[in-house]
């Protein structure tokens, strides 16, 4: 926290706590930065795999692009289980990327989507048609090839945003109703968004961290915990407050117990709250 030359801490006259009077000295995450943390996340989820398999047994057996014709069982599944999760990474990260930043321009969030998936679909579709030429498939290097590969892939990651976009939307919907009664989302600029991660006391002020970025805001933890009466969430230590979506796991850390958060931070849990914590995070 920056200080002063006499190391007194700067002094917020308004009560209000806007963007303008809201302290930090942490930047906004990039967009790469953003994007990198979103596809971390998806690894640490098992039905990010259970999805991946199905994916790849459904184009296995369906042997969509010419498969079916040019390669066997074993050799389609080969083919699909490198092309599946490679290309949906790489469509994943090409449309937040590109989602993030129209949003981010005021764009309207659905033609934000829209553009995000038709980018993701094109770029996806250049790779699909790349490794075809990378692997001598005769059927697929000709210039028809490509277009064809364009015609299958930008409908889907079109598809595939949008729902990513509905699933937001209801989520946004369930969270405003949250947020209407809840007064502590009031104090938080609107760049941050909602999705809040966690909050960590700092002299007299509180690290507000959500999945776009970090502030400080002058406030007791205490009193911002009483605000957020409602939200899921849990004090393991007297500086801290988590989300529960967003610790990630327990883990043992030179003999002490911490909860590793879906960003990577690390937070301590103290003794005397071992097994509440332990108890509240694996309850389903």
């Amino acid at each position: 926290m920056n200080e002063n030359e006499n190391g007194s801490i700067p002094k917020i006259s308004d009560k209000k706590l806007d963007y303008v009077e809201c302290m930090s000295e942490f930047a906004n995450d990039t967009v790469l930065q953003l994007t990198l943390r979103q596809m971390q996340r998806q690894f640490k989820e098992s039905k990010f795999y259970a999805y991946m398999t199905v994916a790849i047994i459904i184009l296995t057996m369906s042997g969509p692009f010419g498969t079916l014709e040019h390669y066997n069982f074993l050799e389609r599944f080969a083919y699909w289980a490198i092309l599946t999760p490679t290309t949906y990474l790489l469509a994943s990260g090409v449309a937040t990327i590109v989602t993030v930043s129209l949003t981010r321009k005021n764009l309207n969030s659905w033609l934000a989507y829209i553009c995000g998936g038709s980018t993701a679909g094109i770029i996806v579709g250049i790779f699909v048609w790349l490794f075809g030429v990378f692997l001598d498939q005769s059927f697929g290097q000709s210039i028809s090839g490509l277009l064809t590969a364009m015609t299958y892939t930008i409908p889907i990651t079109i598809g595939v945003t949008m729902l990513f976009k509905v699933s937001e939307k209801t989520s946004e919907d369930k969270l405003q109703t949250q947020m209407s009664e809840n007064k502590f989302f009031e104090r938080i600029p609107k760049h941050l968004g909602r999705d809040l991660i966690s909050l960590n006391s700092q002299d007299h002020y509180v690290k507000v961290t959500t999945s776009m970025g970090s502030e400080l805001i002058l406030m007791r933890l205490s009193d911002a915990i009483t605000e957020l009466d409602g939200l899921d969430g849990i004090q393991p230590h007297r500086s801290w407050w988590v989300a529960k979506k967003h610790a990630a796991q327990i883990k043992t850390d030179n003999g002490k117990k911490i909860i590793e958060l879906s960003n990577s931070d690390i937070v301590p849990i103290s003794r005397s709250k071992i097994k509440d914590v332990s108890d509240y995070l694996n309850k389903v």
